[in-house]
């Protein structure tokens, strides 16, 4: 059953309509449990929630649990929305590679493709958060200059946004606190009061990382298409509107996993 978190109801200072959806693996069997994500999970919750965004967690789900919240989302009617937030928090390699507790899955198949495949999300503004390692690079532990791959972001599609923790080849730092970029970005992302650039988000969480971590004179990934401004803008709304809305798609994705696997449900939340 989903657990939901009723916000407030009338007119108030929000980035909705907006749609929040984190996956979120922990569990491995051949890797180290990620316990101090539950951090960031409390984390983007607050952020999340004090703009009036719902936020679906799925944790621990299986390739095909992912699969099946994706393929609704591929599928789903999004013509309301304005924003949505996609956050992926787990183990990972080269090349989008995301690890579950016992398989893999790649994230542009996965996640992106679903995405760009729905015409209905094609004017919302699409933010994609991935907190992965995306290899085995260690800055700190490197005698040798580092050499980070040049991207070309002029392909991109105007409303796509992927914003990764580690460049690719390298490590991503968890802590005993949580992930220091997650802890950042939501830094950050709770400062909006009127409107703000994802840009602008970007290069301070950046700026932040690299003054922790001064080992590194790169560490995260922003890419999204070049002289797009991509703003986030709080608008005053009544936010009791959109409750029927993202009630129906929390009962949608919950009957689609019932129906894959009766127990992932005990692992799915929802802020409403």
């Amino acid at each position: 059953m989903i657990k939901a978190l009723q916000h407030k109801i009338g007119c108030v200072f929000m980035t909705s309509p907006s749609l929040a959806i984190t996956f979120n693996n922990i569990l491995f069997k051949n890797k180290d449990m990620r316990e101090a994500s539950v951090y960031d999970i409390q984390r983007l919750n607050y952020s999340f929630t004090t703009k009036y965004i719902s936020h679906l967690v799925i944790m621990n789900g299986t390739t095909n649990n992912i699969k099946c919240v994706m393929d609704f989302v591929k599928t789903y009617g999004f013509k309301y929305l304005k924003y949505l937030y996609m956050t992926v928090m787990s183990h990972g390699n080269k090349g989008g590679i995301i690890y579950t507790e016992t398989d893999v899955y790649n994230i542009e198949d996965v996640i992106f493709k679903a995405l760009r495949e729905n015409i209905t999300l094609r004017n919302l503004l699409l933010i994609n958060l991935i907190n992965i390692c995306r290899g085995v690079i260690d800055p700190r532990f490197e005698d040798r200059d580092l050499v980070y791959e040049e991207i070309d972001n002029d392909d991109l599609d105007e409303n796509f946004i992927s914003f990764y923790s580690a460049q690719e080849g390298y490590v991503s730092y968890l802590k005993e606190y949580g992930a220091a970029f997650i802890m950042a970005f939501c830094d950050n992302f709770n400062t909006i009061t009127t409107e703000r650039s994802m840009l602008a988000i970007a290069q301070s969480v950046e700026n932040t990382l690299q003054n922790k971590m001064q080992f590194s004179p790169k560490v995260t990934e922003y890419r999204a298409k070049p002289g797009v401004t991509h703003i986030i803008k709080m608008e005053l709304a009544n936010s009791s509107l959109y409750t029927e809305l993202y009630g129906e798609i929390y009962d949608i994705v919950q009957n689609r996993l019932f129906a894959m696997d009766n127990t992932v449900c005990q692992n799915v939340t929802a802020c409403i």
